[in-house]
């Protein structure tokens, strides 16, 4: 059976987040969506948890695999086969969605039927409160019914890939499959679609709550140098794409985010 949208959650050692995440997908206001949630080894009962909060829920398939990280690259490429949609969308397994997400989300492709991804803001979530991301602050600060990156050059910013739906043969084109093995493995592939995208669908609302963790998230677990060259190594692949577009704004922003965003968050680490 077919579904309006498609989500894939790759899910390692998460049990403390993962059945408030599934939770937020079935308190949706939009059902008509399937969501795959892969195993990628975990050593905890994330799986467990995950089988027991979706039980009874056939919109929910759990798959099992060995692990194959670092980064959630190997968990995303995992469940590609598995979805029934032509729209595409990833979350973390310790985020969450607004109840309306989804169903904005899906009327975003309904008024524009050629969108290539619809990207909607982000809030911080520590605890029950959810509080500004200033990257996605900056990255969405108005609605777009549909725009290219030439003219909504902020876009630059938006290189998360959780808070986006993506149309299907789009993503297939442009990104295809993830790195595997590949700390910060998402700034070069969403740098890519912002760049290629003809079609893209803004929404202003803090639809995503990315959870504010410690020491157990992949992001803040790189304190070592291995992390920080990982992420340098990804913005220069990421920096040279924009290169290629000609267009000098476009990397002026991007430059003005590794400064500001990238670069910072390193500065703070050391």
């Amino acid at each position: 059976m077919s579904s309006s949208i498609s989500i894939i959650i790759p899910t390692f050692d998460v049990a403390d987040y993962i059945e408030p995440c599934i939770k937020s997908l079935q308190a949706q206001t939009f059902a008509d969506f399937d969501v795959v949630i892969v195993n990628d080894g975990s050593t905890d009962d994330s799986a467990d948890l995950a089988r027991q909060t979706t039980a009874g829920d056939d919109r929910f398939t759990v798959i099992d695999q060995e692990n194959r990280g670092p980064g959630p690259g190997g968990g995303r490429n995992g469940g590609l086969q598995h979805t029934r949609s032509n729209r595409l969308m990833f979350m973390d397994s310790d985020d969450a969605l607004d109840p309306l997400a989804l169903e904005q989300l899906v009327q975003a492709f309904d008024r524009e039927p050629d969108l290539d991804m619809a990207t909607t803001s982000a809030g911080r979530l520590l605890g029950g409160i959810v509080r500004p991301s200033h990257l996605h602050d900056v990255s969405h600060p108005r609605a777009e019914q549909s725009t290219t990156a030439g003219a909504s050059p902020w876009l630059m910013f938006d290189s998360t890939p959780w808070n986006k739906v993506f149309r299907r043969e789009f993503f297939d084109e442009v990104v295809g499959r993830w790195p595997e093995q590949q700390l910060y493995e998402d700034i070069a592939p969403m740098t890519a679609a912002i760049l290629e995208a003809q079609a893209i669908a803004v929404l202003t609302e803090r639809h995503y709550l990315w959870r504010v963790r410690g020491a157990g998230s992949i992001t803040n677990a790189q304190t070592n140098i291995r992390g920080d060259l990982a992420q340098l190594d990804q913005l220069a692949v990421a920096r040279s794409k924009v290169i290629r577009s000609n267009k000098d704004e476009l990397l002026q922003w991007f430059d003005w985010k590794s400064i500001t965003q990238d670069l910072l968050w390193m500065t703070r680490k050391l």
